[in-house]
């Protein structure tokens, strides 16, 4: 049985269909995060406009808190969720797979509280010490923010290991819309706004995971007396090193921001935000969602087909990550003004002066699963968390310096900087265990075309407004892909090859 299931699957993954299964995937993921994206839009002008600048920064602050406490609550288990899915999936493991649910879900739930608990005491203490009296209370609505969050990771891991795309994207959605609902509502029913907001959002998470939990009870997924501690302490032992990669991730995406509150002040916590947040929707819509599909895929593609299969598949994906983030990064720095005029409001205009530098640092971290393909097949994640480390401390360095003399533009600039860095370690040290080629002429292709558009968008200053913003993205975007597939003969079979196979289906 478990033979026949290997053969399926070095069948389905031949280098063949990994691509067109990568674009398959990855449209799944990037529909899924385009529409989460267009609920952070709807609440953005809102927050921007009903919350100060200074509420606005705490928001922000409490939001990356909660990420570093997730990182924490994870322990790793979401990369042992992905491994080891297929080990009872396929035969090899023995054991019935409602262990592996079980498991992993109440172990996600002991780290989660531990977490929590350790969130509201640190919490509890710092407010205590604080003149901000709408600060108080809020420790115990961010416990239960990381108590919710992991679980609900955890449960969506589960779909990803599946490899229920659809599934996994329907319920990111109706998370994020339920929490928008919850949490908007509850900003004009709280007379503090900041509180209402995170207390609906916590509800509205709540209710999603009780829902994904009630599913895999009545799947027979999830059974009481089915928690092996055995199996539990292996995934740990699998994942804890991943903890100090995402820690230090975490830690290098945020502590630009407790330098400005230090060195300046929370309207610009505020104001940098802002821009952070706009470059994180364009980012995780496009980014995140390759990186969702792309990890699985040459995971299976090294195991059944090998190295050269494998480098060959890295090399083609190369290829498309410039096609996009390039005229990304362009057009964007372009249309930035127009975007944070509708978006948020005059006050928030200075971001775009540093905009560019922050969405380029974040391109240069979705390189990372592409080119650092070799340190996870061969599972050298300590060396990953050590350049990310190095990478922090960089950072930490160069705000130190840059803040106080160029403000808000010298922390953009330092995110660059520090994102540049860690992508050129990491493709050493890859590079060393699977390297693969790059295609310069694509890459002097897809700046050609960019500049090409940045030209023509850039003629059109005189337009202004949301009636225009969008026929200009549309502009742009036509422009750009005219230019890239008259010049590459390559991407117009491609482009052919998903259109009759329907790969975005």
């Amino acid at each position: 049985m478990a033979e026949a299931i290997r053969l399926r699957i070095e069948t389905r993954e031949s280098p063949a269909n990994a691509l067109l299964k990568l674009f398959s995937q990855t449209s799944h993921y990037a529909a899924g995060n385009i529409l989460a994206m267009v609920g952070g839009l709807i609440s953005l002008p809102i927050l921007t406009r009903v919350l100060s600048t200074a509420e606005y920064g705490i928001l922000s602050l409490v939001s990356t808190t909660i990420w570093i406490a997730l990182a924490l609550a994870k322990g790793g288990l979401q990369e042992s969720a992905v491994r080891f899915y297929v080990e009872f999936k396929s035969g090899a493991r023995s054991q019935e797979i409602s262990i592996f649910y079980t498991t992993l879900l109440l172990g996600s739930l002991f780290l989660g509280v531990i977490t929590a608990g350790i969130v509201f005491g640190i919490g509890n203490i710092f407010y205590a010490n604080t003149n901000e009296a709408r600060s108080h209370n809020l420790a115990l609505v961010v416990a239960g923010m990381v108590v919710s969050g992991a679980l609900f990771m955890r449960l969506s891991n589960f779909l990803r290991a599946e490899q229920e795309t659809k599934t996994y994207n329907l319920f990111v959605v109706l998370q994020r819309y339920t929490i928008l609902a919850l949490g908007l509502s509850f900003l004009y029913y709280f007379k503090d706004p900041l509180k209402g907001f995170l207390a609906g959002s916590f509800f509205g998470e709540a209710l999603i995971v009780a829902i994904l939990i009630f599913i895999l009870i009545r799947q027979g997924k999830f059974r009481w007396g089915r928690f092996s501690s055995a199996f539990f302490k292996k995934c740990l032992w699998f994942g804890i090193p991943f903890v100090g990669f995402e820690l230090a991730n975490y830690l290098l995406k945020i502590v630009d921001r407790y330098l400005i509150q230090y060195f300046l002040n929370l309207e610009g916590v505020g104001i940098y935000s802002l821009a952070y947040n706009l470059c994180s929707y364009v980012n995780d819509a496009l980014f995140l969602a390759a990186w969702y599909a792309v990890y699985p895929i040459y995971i299976e593609l090294w195991q059944s087909h090998g190295r050269e299969a494998t480098a060959k598949f890295l090399s083609n994906v190369s290829i498309y990550i410039f096609l996009i983030s390039i005229p990304l990064i362009v057009g964007f720095s372009v249309l930035s003004r127009e975007v944070i005029l509708i978006l948020a409001s005059e006050k928030y205009i200075a971001a775009t002066k540093f905009l560019p530098y922050l969405l380029g640092g974040m391109v240069f971290w979705g390189f990372i699963p592409i080119y650092g393909a070799g340190i996870y097949i061969y599972k050298k994640t300590k060396a990953l968390a050590a350049l990310t480390f190095a990478a922090l401390l960089l950072n930490i360095g160069l705000n130190l310096f840059l803040i106080p003399r160029m403000h808000l533009h010298g922390a953009a600039l330092a995110t660059l900087l520090s994102y540049a860095f860690l992508i050129v370690a990491v493709i050493r040290y890859a590079f060393r265990y699977l390297k693969f080629s790059i295609d310069y002429r694509v890459l002097a292709e897809a700046i050609f075309a960019s500049l090409v558009m940045y030209v023509v968008l850039a003629s059109m200053s005189s337009w202004s407004g949301l009636s225009t913003l969008l026929p200009k993205m549309l502009i742009g975007t036509v422009t750009y892909a005219l230019i890239i597939l008259a010049m590459n003969r390559k991407l117009r079979t491609l482009a052919r090859d998903i259109i009759n196979k329907r790969s975005f289906l």
